[in-house]
């Protein structure tokens, strides 16, 4: 019985080696008519997660607008009832309904960044 049992050892021991010697290179494989093995992976691909991708930032574009020519571009636009605006008009000494468009840090842009 033990002897049985080392001898089914030896052969499996022996069938394994043998199979992995088998295996050789893919050349040694197309030479015998075998298709090529698959290329190993050395690396492992993850998935992409909601962490690793880039967030937009919070600051919104500007809004454009062309006026005769020139193109005015604002960073906030807001009514004239908003506290910041108010404060604004009123150092300059203009009175608008609460309900008008009002842009805030605005800033005119020439065509193609030239300064002219």
């Amino acid at each position: 019985m033990k002897s049985t049992i080392v001898l089914f050892v030896i052969a499996f021991l022996l069938v394994t080696v043998q199979a992995a010697i088998i295996r050789g290179t893919n050349a040694d494989r197309m030479a015998r008519g075998l298709p090529p093995r698959a290329p190993a992976k050395l690396y492992t691909p993850t998935r992409v997660t909601e962490e690793k991708r880039h967030k937009p930032s919070n600051t919104p574009a500007p809004v454009c607008k062309a006026d005769q020519g020139k193109q005015v571009c604002c960073e906030r636009i807001t009514t004239a009832s908003d506290p910041e605006a108010k404060l604004l008009l009123g150092l300059a000494g203009v009175k608008l309904a609460s309900n008008a468009v009002v842009g805030l840090t605005c800033s005119d842009t020439k065509p193609f960044g030239l300064p002219w």
